[in-house]
């Protein structure tokens, strides 16, 4: 130790100084190395859900696009993912149906319910297998739809996922909002 550091606290607190690291540093090690043997415990389980889907997200191109090559808008393109309790990525949809609603102009998703779809697009359950992608977050679905001569009349139009299960409550995804101008 520097002759300064022992003028200021003496001689013997400059002793007690340098061992007291020591003992503070040898009490720090073993404090955290105690251990039963018998390893740390999982976590217990989260909610597991006996729905086949608890959730739907719904991402989309966020104008319309031109799939006929004819001017003018007539279709747009989605991907579809499902979420059930207890999983930590998305799953298949196994059962059901999953519909995907048009509507016209912006809606919210308090109004989604009462909102009567231009245009609803079913598929059943095996069909969806045609459009499956598995990406790092784990199954989904990529749909490009055309709306034919039944599209939107506003310059905004909005989409909306729903599983249709019988007995059970249908899950709708958040409404999405597409511009009607083409891409």
């Amino acid at each position: 130790m520097n002759g300064l550091w022992r003028q200021h606290i003496g001689e013997r607190g400059a002793r007690l100084a340098g061992g007291g690291w020591a003992l503070l540093a040898a009490a720090a090690l073993a404090s955290g190395c105690a251990s039963s043997g018998k390893g740390t415990r999982p976590p217990p389980p989260g909610p597991v859900s006996t729905r086949p889907v608890d959730s739907l997200n719904l991402l989309t191109t966020p104008v319309a696009l031109d799939l006929d090559r004819q001017p003018g808008a007539d279709g747009f393109a989605v991907q579809v993912y499902a979420t059930r309790l207890g999983k930590a990525k998305t799953q298949p949809i196994r059962t059901g149906v999953l519909e995907i609603l048009l509507l016209d102009g912006v809606v919210t998703s308090p109004g989604v319910r009462e909102q009567v779809p231009i245009r609803i697009w079913r598929f059943e359950a095996a069909e969806l297998g045609a459009h499956a992608v598995d990406t790092a977050i784990g199954a989904g679905y990529r749909l490009t739809l055309a709306w034919g001569s039944n599209g939107p009349t506003l310059p905004m139009f909005s989409v909306v996922a729903r599983h249709v299960q019988p007995d059970l409550p249908p899950v709708y995804s958040a409404p999405s909002a597409v511009s009607s101008a083409v891409r």
